[in-house]
């Protein structure tokens, strides 16, 4: 990466006072593009919001969630600075934090770390923050953007969340041509209403794929908050259960169950509250124009299945 190419970076470096560290990309998704700074440990990585219209940074509300998650023992990068820190700055948005070491989860590791991202989730979800829907900085602290759960979550997802506030299936930009598939999921709409609004909410990671759990010889980290609510934490589940399969879900949650209580209960719950995160998140591959068509479909059959036995 040239200077000339990475002219913002640099300049967010100089504001931080280490212009002259090595810097090496790392990636760059749908909201910020990323760098390594510095090679030796212990070294940094600074996210660099990228220009969207009515974008909204996460990255205040991340740097308070991920110390609060630090102080708890967890393995999540330690925030340091970020752009609101830095007087008089008017650029992008821009968050650095300690790096964290590890590779993206492969597939073979999934069994090992089980229960460490169960614990984890427990310590996630046991953190107090009022409110429901996605999680800002108020007053100096943090809270949900609304305060019931179903303006909450609606609010979070921005697009139509089945079967929320009227939500309906028949316009949805890829189950509007599947509708006898459409049909067995609406069938289910008042159990997944149900199981999304019981409660109690807790703050939620919900998008823990394999890159968002960096795998060091077997022990995870945990990054990439952005997508952060407090919701039911079935939604966790489901989520999982889209991004690392099933079995991976079911494991993970078994572990989170510390007595094992109400685990063939919970596991309903969350493949109902799968229906709803299924649907959201097709909706959202057809606004990206990822070409998901397939995965998500047979997500959401494999769900149907599922909540047809365990019914």
């Amino acid at each position: 990466m040239t200077r000339d190419r990475s002219a913002t970076v640099w300049r967010v470096l100089a504001a931080l006072g280490i212009a002259d560290a090595d810097l090496l990309p790392l990636g760059a998704g749908l909201a910020s593009e990323a760098w390594r700074v510095g090679h030796s440990s212990p070294w940094y990585a600074l996210r660099v919001a990228r220009e969207r219209p009515d974008a909204v940074s996460t990255y205040e509300m991340e740097h308070r969630l991920l110390g609060l998650l630090a102080d708890g023992g967890a393995r999540v990068p330690r925030p340091l600075r970020g752009s609101w820190q830095v007087d008089g700055w008017d650029g992008p948005a821009f968050s650095l934090t300690l790096g964290l070491d590890g590779a993206p989860l492969p597939p073979a590791d999934h069994g090992r770390v089980v229960p460490a991202i169960a614990s984890f989730l427990r310590t996630l979800h046991g953190l107090v923050i009022e409110g429901c829907g996605a999680v800002m900085v108020t007053d100096g602290g943090l809270r949900g953007t609304a305060a019931d759960m179903d303006s909450g979550l609606r609010q979070w997802a921005i697009r139509p969340l089945w079967p929320l506030g009227g939500a309906r299936l028949d316009v949805h930009a890829a189950l509007s041509q599947h509708a006898q598939l459409a049909e067995r999921i609406e069938a289910h709409s008042e159990l997944v209403r149900e199981a999304l609004l019981r409660g109690p909410g807790v703050p939620l990671h919900s998008d823990l794929h394999e890159e968002n759990i960096l795998d060091d010889d077997g022990v995870p980290g945990f990054i990439d908050f952005g997508e952060a609510l407090v919701g039911p934490a079935a939604w966790e589940f489901a989520s999982l259960a889209y991004f690392l399969g099933w079995p991976m879900a079911d494991g993970i949650l078994a572990a989170y169950l510390v007595d094992g209580q109400e685990l063939e209960a919970r596991r309903h719950e969350a493949s109902l509250v799968a229906l709803c995160f299924g649907v959201y998140r097709w909706a959202q591959d057809r606004d990206l124009a990822e070409d998901r068509d397939d995965e998500d479909e047979s997500f959401l059959r494999e769900t149907l299945d599922r909540v047809a036995r365990q019914t």
